[in-house]
């Protein structure tokens, strides 16, 4: 029954299963290009432009109109920092 879960393993695994873990091998750094576009990707500047573009919109409706310069450079501030 064991000899018939590694092979299994094996199988689904491949190599890899059979290969020691930890033995000095070290990944290759990324490159410098790769880790800022993960950054970039990683604070989702599409998805804040979405949260921008509805919360402008909602301070429209709920002012009845213009919400005031405080409040719109507020947000436009406040959204270019969590995009950067």
């Amino acid at each position: 029954m064991a000899d018939t879960v590694n092979d299994n393993v094996s199988d689904i695994l491949g190599a890899a299963a059979n290969e020691p873990v930890g033995l000095g091998r070290r990944a290759k750094p990324a490159p410098r290009r790769a880790t800022v576009r993960d950054y970039l990707v990683l604070t989702k500047p599409r998805f804040i432009s979405l949260l921008l573009l509805t919360t402008v919109g909602a301070m429209f409706i709920a002012a009845r109109g213009f919400p005031g310069w405080l409040a719109l450079v507020g947000v436009m501030g406040a959204h270019s920092l969590s995009v950067r």
